[in-house]
């Protein structure tokens, strides 16, 4: 149950302008394999802990080590392999990592790294999962939400990553939904063969949310939601907003959010993200063998 406070957060609306779980975590409980469609967070996920980059069987999270241990330092030069960060002047890699062009068909899916002077994160998205999740980084509510979206997108999704938390959240909530964003757009290259269009309507409990999508290669948002809470645990609720714009903006989407009535916080924040990976599964299915548009183009 989230935390309530007097103040009541209008997140209100906005339009998108510029580039952008596990499981929560219960006590001492350590690494497990998990099955499909679960993640298993860390036990003691310490805020600004960086995570070490270990291979990991699907569907488990690895417990983050000390820095004694040989975990990365924010100055550490990154590890070699599909999971170091790239940087500018890297030319792409092959396979899946290398990033779409505006010509490629589809390929369902993409990894993307981004490192800056406030957050270091590690993503890969695969639109024909099943669900699975592996999730690492230093914001608990947000591995929660995430978790939900791949279990009910379907979708296989892993993030490593940490930023300035002892700062505050912001930062690194903003750059994860911009890495998701554009880990979309990639693996969607010309987007042939989708459907584009998605809309989902999804309880939970006394909260009705509604999420609304097209793939139109064209960036906006819009948030209708009044969260009572100012904080849902730890987690500050003006974040959900920050979270989907950036989402948006580098998913190259219009996204149409709306909390329609309800009362838990946390209810609310869940529902949105349930509808919206639902909705997205519904935009990216298959649907003919052509670019869903009459310009022959989303871009």
């Amino acid at each position: 149950m989230a935390e309530r406070s007097d103040g009541r957060l209008d997140t209100g609306t906005g339009v998108a302008g510029g580039p952008g779980a596990g499981v929560t975590p219960r006590g001492a409980e350590g690494p497990a394999a998990a099955t499909p469609g679960t993640a298993v967070e860390p036990s003691a996920a310490s805020r600004g802990t960086a995570v070490d980059p270990a291979a990991v069987t699907p569907g488990t999270a690895v417990e983050p080590a000390d820095r004694a241990g040989g975990a990365q330092a924010p100055g550490d030069a990154p590890a070699s392999g599909v999971n170091a960060p790239a940087s500018a002047g890297d030319a792409p890699a092959s396979g899946v990592n290398a990033p779409a062009s505006a010509g490629d068909a589809p390929r369902w899916q993409a990894a993307v790294a981004r490192r800056t002077g406030e957050t270091d994160v590690r993503l890969t998205l695969n639109l024909r999962g099943s669900g699975r999740a592996e999730l690492e980084f230093p914001v608990p509510f947000l591995r929660h939400m995430l978790h939900l979206f791949a279990v009910h997108g379907r979708f296989d999704l892993t993030v490593q990553a940490d930023g300035d938390v002892d700062v505050d959240d912001h930062h690194l909530v903003e750059d994860i939904g911009l890495c998701l964003g554009k880990a979309l757009h990639q693996a969607l290259g010309d987007k042939r063969g989708i459907r584009r269009y998605g809309e989902r309507h999804t309880p939970m409990d006394e909260t009705l949310a509604r999420a609304v999508i097209d793939l139109s290669g064209r960036p906006a948002f819009v948030l209708h939601a009044n969260i009572p809470a100012q904080r849902v645990g730890t987690f500050p609720t003006e974040l959900v907003r920050e979270f989907f714009k950036s989402f948006a903006n580098e998913g190259r989407m219009a996204l149409h959010l709306a909390v329609l009535y309800g009362e838990d916080s946390h209810h609310m924040i869940e529902a949105l993200f349930k509808a919206t990976a639902a909705a997205l599964r519904e935009a990216t299915s298959p649907d003919g063998d052509a670019v869903p548009s009459s310009k022959g183009v989303l871009e």
